[in-house]
């Protein structure tokens, strides 16, 4: 029985509290209104989609995919955007020398995207810098502006491990 009663105090305070605490303001009351992406005709967008692509790391600094594969991925996984990885060593391969190939395939893999009627978003990539910063480990910013002052650097993989002496075991 004391339990009911216990209970029954609880739910009449919650009821009889309940309109106090929903007429109190919401904390960033008077702040400006958040910032939100928009489309043409204002209306907040939420986009989700896929990053392309961790394959975007290697010597070219393309991904994989191909046209067929973002038809696909619009069509089968219903996505709206794209985070778009690109890399300023590809971009810039020598100071002032801009890699226009690289831009070109860059811009036609975007129109890919945006025949779908995805939203891209380019990502000026990087990890650990880039790969003349740590021993070969890492992507992004070209060798040429990459001064490490003598510093070392070793490659840390997941939780702090030492991966400069790992290698990945022979295909079968």
């Amino acid at each position: 029985m004391r339990v009911r009663t216990a209970l029954g105090r609880i739910a009449l305070a919650a009821i009889t509290l309940a309109p106090a605490f929903l007429a109190a303001s919401p904390a960033h009351a008077g702040a400006a209104p958040l910032p939100t992406i928009t489309d043409d005709q204002g209306r907040t967008l939420i986009l989700h989609g896929l990053n392309t692509a961790g394959s975007a790391k290697g010597p070219d600094g393309l991904p994989w995919v191909s046209r067929d594969d973002i038809v696909r991925e619009a069509r089968d996984l219903g996505t709206n955007s794209v985070r778009y990885l690109i890399q300023w060593k590809n971009v810039e391969p020598e100071p002032g020398q801009y890699d226009d190939g690289y831009l070109d395939d860059v811009a036609e893999r975007v129109a890919w995207y945006r025949e779908q009627g995805m939203h891209v978003i380019l990502d000026m990539h990087q990890d650990i810098y880039g790969p003349a910063a740590c021993k070969g480990s890492g992507n992004g910013a070209p060798a040429w502006a990459t001064f490490t002052d003598g510093l070392a650097c070793t490659p840390a993989g997941p939780l702090g491990a030492d991966i400069s002496a790992t290698r990945r075991p022979a295909r079968l």
